[in-house]
């Protein structure tokens, strides 16, 4: 078997364990009152979920990550596809007409969006029960002005599939301490703040928040850290710290536009593993990643070859922050953020032509150091009234390389960036 030596230069994180947070017991709120006891989930039976899933959501991952780099050429861009999947889903779900059409067709390329709900909470589920000593917890939420009333089916589905806990507040500043409170004690503490203030038409929030925690299977000792450079996608030279690692998963990813990338799999203590991905010597980065789409993603990762790799991962931090609005547009979720086109008729009958997305945001932060890796994710999406107010298969990823978390049953990315700079 062939040795392959790995510097990092393209990545792709793989993850699969999840603990779900309950917030309304938690005592956050300075203004906001917990009406979670009035809509209890009345699911029955196990979920299930749908073999169209797991491609649709990988899908969506890979555009969704295609279109946010594309704005943000030469940045450390990292997204967490799943976060935003479940604040979307969940938003989706009040959603009726042209409006739940586009929704469904972006978080359902590939097919309809039938038993999307379901297929979610089974997939949660699936990832919050598999962990061990790594940690994949989540936790969402739906925030209510108190003058605004809506419909029941809406906050009961959202209850029954997504768990969320519901509060009630008067948008004030003591409302954005209670938000910012509570993101950033279900992404332990590495998304501190999601809403600087509140719209006066803003009438709801819906929040998903991620945290991941994983070790490292096999343990860093000091001889493998290693000091060098990294070419940043700018052509600077930076220096860094790379942890040396022997392998035994490689990638060679030779797709038909002629752009090929090499990599590799570490697995991390409990069913989690990170996996790279670095383009030959000259390919732009971003070139590469939009040549990415979900079921070669997904192929890369489970059809990864059983050969000898000296892996070479520079520690990085990173933090990122976006308006998904743009990005979600492109992808065809055009309506929902039209005032007067929107139809979230199923969030409020009464108001069915005056609601609209008004925000979209999502915020992560994610280390990668000896130890392992730590990693958080907020996505929100604020509803608005208008009517109110090589050969030898080395791999050194010492310049620009792309990186995900995945679960390694589904392979979905749940976190998936790009390194341009240390």
């Amino acid at each position: 078997m062939k040795k392959l030596r790995i510097y990092l230069s393209a990545l792709v994180l793989l993850l699969t364990a999840s603990v779900i947070l309950s917030s309304c017991a938690l005592g956050i709120s300075a203004s906001a009152e917990c009406v979670s006891d009035n809509v209890k989930s009345d699911r029955t039976g196990q979920a299930k979920q749908a073999p169209e899933f797991t491609g649709n959501a990988a899908e969506f991952s890979l555009r969704f990550f295609g279109k946010v780099y594309s704005s943000y050429e030469k940045k450390n861009v990292v997204v967490s596809p799943v976060s935003v999947y479940t604040a979307l889903a969940m938003t989706r779900c009040g959603a009726n007409g042209n409006t739940l059409d586009e929704m469904s067709s972006v978080l359902c390329p590939l097919s309809n969006a039938e038993n999307l709900n379901e297929s979610i909470y089974a997939y949660l589920d699936y990832i919050s029960s598999s962990g061990k000593d790594d940690k994949f917890k989540f936790a969402n939420s739906i925030w209510v002005r108190n003058v605004f009333t809506p419909e029941h089916k809406f906050l009961q589905t959202n209850a029954n599939f997504f768990g969320a806990d519901i509060y009630k507040a008067p948008f004030d500043s003591g409302t954005i301490s209670d938000i910012n409170a509570w993101v950033k004690l279900n992404t332990s503490g590495r998304i501190d703040k999601m809403v600087d203030q509140i719209n006066p038409n803003c009438i709801m929030y819906l929040i998903n928040a991620v945290s991941f925690d994983a070790q490292w299977k096999t343990a860093y000792e000091e001889k493998d850290i290693k000091q060098g450079l990294f070419k940043t996608a700018s052509g600077e030279e930076q220096n860094a710290s790379f942890m040396r690692s022997d392998e035994t998963l490689y990638i060679s990813d030779e797709n038909s536009d002629g752009i090929s990338a090499r990599g590799f799999i570490r697995p991390y203590r409990d069913g989690f593993a990170f996996v790279a991905l670095l383009p030959d010597e000259g390919t732009d980065i971003g070139e590469y990643i939009s040549s990415l789409d979900g079921k070669h993603f997904i192929s890369l990762v489970k059809n990864a070859s059983s050969e000898a790799v000296t892996a070479y991962i520079p520690k990085f931090q990173n933090e990122f922050g976006l308006d998904m609005k743009e990005a979600l547009a492109q992808l065809g979720m055009k309506a929902a953020f039209i005032e007067g086109e929107a139809d979230f008729s199923g969030i409020s009958a009464e108001a069915k032509n005056d609601l609209y997305i008004g925000e979209a945001t999502h915020n992560t932060f994610i280390s990668v150091d000896e130890l392992g890796t730590k990693a958080g994710a907020a996505s929100s999406t604020g509803i608005y009234n208008k009517s109110m107010s090589i050969d030898t298969n080395t791999v050194r990823l010492d310049r620009p390389f792309v990186y995900a978390i995945v679960d390694t049953e589904n392979c979905v990315p749940l976190f998936i960036g790009v390194v341009n700079g240390i």
